[in-house]
Order: structure tokens, then C-alpha cells, then sequence
């Protein structure tokens, strides 16, 4: 599998696509190629199903917070002093 993933990886590179889009075509041709078609839909399923966890939203949101305090408030000016 690994002979697919860095063929792949370097076949697009090769031809100007950018590095970003040869991983994820690399990384997607590998598993539809080692998984096969219904194998794949799981992997894909497990995946959002990580992410759906209230500490990996509350980062965002945490992030989004303090931003808006910044921009509605400026009260981010009074805690650096």
C-alpha cells in the first residue's frame, strides 16, 4: 500500500499539482485501492464520528468568544497592561 500511496503522491506532484491536493488525492486513492468500496464508507463514518466530541467544538467556539469580546468590547487592551 505504501508503493500506491508515494506512486500516487509523486505521479501528481509531478504533473503541477499542488502539494495539498496530492496528499488528499494520494491518501484517498490508497484507501479506496486497500479498503474497497464499502470498507471506505466506514473509515469516513469513524471519522466525523471523532470529531463529534464537545472538547474539539469548545475550542472553536473558546477561540470565537474572545474574539467577539475583542471586537464588540476591547476589553483584550485592559488584560495585556
Amino acid at each position: 500500500m505504501a508503493v500506491i500511496l508515494f506512486g500516487v503522491f509523486i505521479a501528481l506532484l509531478l504533473l503541477g499539482v499542488p502539494v495539498a491536493f496530492a496528499i488528499c488525492s494520494a491518501a484517498a486513492t490508497t484507501m479506496f485501492a486497500g479498503f474497497g468500496d464499502a470498507k471506505m464508507m466506514i473509515v469516513v463514518q469513524r471519522m466525523f464520528a471523532s470529531c463529534d466530541s464537545f472538547s474539539l467544538i469548545a475550542v472553536p467556539f473558546f477561540i470565537f468568544a474572545g474574539d467577539l469580546l475583542n471586537q464588540c468590547i476591547g476589553s483584550s487592551f485592559g488584560l495585556r497592561d
